[in-house]
């Protein structure tokens, strides 16, 4: 692989007219790579660059966690300190939970953030600061005991922010742009307003509607969690800084690079500790800092490995799945580094010669690996962890979906090979009782299994029961009905997001349908909806449910209002 290879495999999958991103490769402070491919807004020929500027999403944490530790090391607040003390207002239901719990994730907060979005309330969305914590204030329930576990959770860097916010003596805007921006020269990086957008000079996002792309609304956010816009070249400066430790002693590097330590740590978090605003990780046993994140419309990774100061920024104005966006920078390191590209003192080694991955023809009582493939088709439930997978077999190959995103699946030595993460493999495995089982592991450590639950139907008797109009606790609202024998959801959100086809699932339990994945970007991937009924039969609501990165559902209750919307 060669830089130019790069270029021309960016080119040639970015139309000049259509929504792209700019990459930047940097090591030690200096510029490896820097390229921009796209236009900024759809049907424009206006080219994206390393100096166009992107919603940064959950990248904005790690300066959110650094403003805190700059705080610690003048003094002003310690991390063991109960976050109570900085922020007033907030009960005994919030006792035992520290600054530094809030920074790890792991302060066991109900997070309102990620429920008013999941479905998609309006009014949370704009909601200003002192609105926020005033609610976050009124909560009563947690998670878990702070400490014990790690959730991820976007409402604990609001508080965060506006420990910022008390004990810096000024908005966390103004003292990232005083102590972080301005020294380092990061001229086009700043937090948007409440309103969102990100200038003259930022990019439009953009989302699919079927097989199209689309301008996705404006997606606005408090500080804290999100909402800084940058560009690659300004993040450069960035990950320099952290190679020099330019902003401040080495004590303050180390206290962000140190990861945070639970009482109870779960096997399903796949060995993946998080320090002040990334995670580590580790590939062919080199470990990364490195952190995604995710708005409508927006897409961004930034991958750091400390030993050598290398990094990775992709910034894309095209909403694609985070994790395929960092598995795809991990992917480039490790071919650049087989051959010598990211570190010019490795030999480069010859690459292996390609072997045809043939799915294997042996027969079992299941009959030849391409019926088996096709019979193993279908919805599949985790058994420690509650998730909806599904695998499609197209001719001799498995695909998979998995949060509304496909996969092609590579067979190899028995076991099926998930592209971009290196050591990552399913097992496909035929249950006692009859029926599939699918094993994930990450070389030989289990990580998660799901059962096969059935294959999914478009249409059942009991959908023309189903059509109506429902509403939520929060005001939020949508609509079933009946189109071409399907039914189909339709948000009420004022921004009018797209109808999605759902697919039966089982007897009274709905999945959003995979064949119209472009409109999955806006609608949580895993998620269902499982009809409640009365003793006589009849329709009193759905409960919608998605899977925290805890393990625990989210649920909200929606009641069944009327007869709906005709088709």
């Amino acid at each position: 692989m060669r830089w130019g290879d790069l270029d021309r495999h960016f080119c040639g999958k970015v139309r000049c007219d259509g929504p792209g991103g700019a990459f930047g490769v940097f090591r030690g402070g200096r510029t490896l790579f820097l390229r921009g491919y796209g236009s900024a807004r759809l049907g424009q020929v206006a080219p994206l660059g390393p100096r166009t500027r992107f919603d940064l999403a959950s990248l904005t944490k790690q300066f959110t966690a650094f403003c805190i530790l700059l705080l610690q090391q003048r003094g002003r607040l310690s991390l063991e300190d109960d976050f109570r003390l900085h922020v007033p207002g907030f009960g005994l239901a919030f006792a035992g939970i520290k600054i530094r719990h809030l920074m790890h994730h792991s302060s066991g907060l109900l997070c309102l953030l990620d429920l008013r979005w999941l479905d998609r309330f309006a009014g949370a969305l704009t909601m200003d600061r002192a609105e926020f914590l005033a609610l976050m204030a009124g909560q009563n329930e947690r998670n878990f005991p702070a400490g014990d576990e790690h959730l991820y959770n976007n409402d604990a860097y609001v508080l965060l922010a506006e420990i910022v916010r008390r004990r810096g003596g000024m908005d966390l805007p103004e003292f990232a742009e005083r102590n972080i921006f301005g020294p380092l020269g990061m001229r086009a990086t700043a937090f948007a307003p409440l309103s969102g957008g990100g200038g003259p000079q930022g990019a439009c996002g953009h989302r699919r509607r079927g097989r199209a792309w689309e301008i996705a609304p404006v997606y606005p956010c408090l500080a804290g969690p999100a909402n800084l816009w940058s560009t690659v070249e300004d993040l450069g400066q960035w990950t320099r800084s952290l190679c020099e430790q330019s902003l401040g002693p080495p004590s303050l590097y180390r206290a962000q690079a140190l990861a945070g330590r639970v009482r109870r740590p779960r096997p399903l978090e796949e060995g993946l500790p998080y320090a002040a605003g990334l995670w580590w990780d580790s590939v062919r046993g080199r470990r990364y800092l490195v952190h995604t994140g995710g708005v409508p419309g927006f897409s961004s990774v930034l991958l750091w490995r400390p030993s050598d100061g290398l990094s990775i920024i992709w910034l894309r104005n095209r909403e694609e799945p985070e994790g395929l966006l960092a598995s795809s920078a991990l992917r480039f390191i490790d071919a650049g580094g087989r051959a010598g590209l990211l570190d010019p003192s490795a030999r480069p080694r010859r690459a292996a010669r390609a072997r045809r991955a043939a799915v294997p023809g042996a027969r079992s009582r299941h009959g030849t690996a391409a019926s088996a493939l096709r019979k193993a088709s279908g919805f599949y439930q985790g058994l420690d962890f509650p998730e909806w997978w599904e695998l499609k077999a197209a001719g001799a190959r498995l695909r998979l979906n998995r949060g509304g995103w496909w996969t092609d699946l590579a067979w190899k030595r028995g076991r099926l090979l998930v592209p971009g993460l290196p050591g990552r493999s399913l097992s496909l495995l035929a249950a006692k009782g009859g029926g599939w089982q699918l094993q994930e592991q990450q070389g030989r450590r289990p990580l998660r299994r799901l059962a096969f639950a059935g294959r999914a139907g478009h249409w059942v008797p009991q959908a023309r029961s189903l059509a109506g109009t429902y509403a939520g606790a929060t005001g939020h609202s949508f609509s079933l009905r009946l189109k071409s024998g399907r039914l189909c959801y339709r948000d009420a959100y004022p921004q009018g997001y797209p109808e999605v086809p759902l697919r039966w699932l089982a007897p009274d339990r709905l999945v959003y349908s995979t064949d119209s994945q472009g409109a999955l970007g806006q609608l949580p991937g895993n998620g269902w909806f499982q009809v409640r009924r009365s003793p006589l039969g009849a329709v009193l609501g759905l409960q919608f449910s998605e899977p925290g990165c805890d393990g625990r559902n989210r649920s909200l209750w929606y009641e069944r209002k009327g007869a709906g919307l005709r088709p």
